[in-house]
């Protein structure tokens, strides 16, 4: 039996082409109906392959993020978008890596390390699920699980205003701010893809460092491994 043959990545122009399609829509709509703040862009790498790890608090972020990012992100997402209605015609149009995340998906983790071995840069929300602006969830194994495989930098991602007081807040007529704050990016080191413990700390790394980002009341799980970044980024600055 002849073993599989490994996973290649390859955009084509035609779906590059509506990528950049997907993103003048998506920010002009955004511009149109909110106020997008984004801070930190002298901290996105020059070129790839690094992941963009972000928080989850709704179905927002991650247009949000597609169409700010200063150039097409490749997208690691829940497999159920490409077929669910109302979003079903941009996801495929964007289109991106599908991941069923309630098992092991071997085929999207190969399409992900595939795409970073060819340099791209890759969006991938660790919590897995929406956290609906209650405070960060742990970070689940599948990023420690990657950067055992590719020892890519990872830029931590902070998104606000993008919960369901967006939605009252559209309805009502008004522009809802919503800010992305860009943290620095973080250099991974060889992880053991055998070791559960040491793959759920560089998660757990990565996931404080989004939440340094975040408002205290949106920090959840992290908020002590933030307020002790923070300590000491004040200490190093003085």
């Amino acid at each position: 039996m002849e073993a599989a043959a490994p996973a290649v990545y390859s955009l084509s122009a035609v779906r590059a082409a509506a990528r950049g399609l997907v993103r003048g829509v998506g920010r002009l709509a955004y511009w149109l109906l909110v106020r997008p703040e984004v801070y930190g862009l002298e901290n996105v790498p020059p070129r790839g392959p690094y992941l963009i790890a972000f928080n989850h608090s709704s179905i927002f972020d991650p247009p949000f993020l597609i169409t700010h990012w200063p150039a097409a992100p490749e997208v690691l997402a829940e497999a159920d978008l490409w077929q669910e209605k109302g979003r079903k015609m941009w996801v495929r149009l964007y289109g991106g890596i599908p991941i069923h995340r309630e098992q092991y998906d071997r085929r999207a983790l190969e399409n992900t390390l595939a795409a970073l071995r060819a340099g791209a840069r890759l969006m991938i929300a660790p919590e897995g699920r929406v956290n609906s602006g209650l405070g960060l969830l742990q970070g689940r194994l599948g990023l420690g699980w990657i950067l055992s495989q590719a020892a890519v930098p990872v830029v931590p991602v902070a998104i606000t205003g993008s919960t369901l007081e967006f939605m009252r807040k559209l309805r009502a007529g008004e522009r809802p701010r919503v800010v992305m704050r860009i943290g620095r990016a973080l250099e991974s080191a060889a992880v053991d893809g055998r070791d559960k413990a040491a793959m759920q700390r560089r998660v757990d790394v990565v996931m404080a460092h989004i939440a340094a980002l975040l408002p205290l009341e949106e920090r959840g799980f992290y908020t002590e491994m933030a307020e002790g970044l923070l300590s000491g980024q004040a200490s190093t600055e003085h």
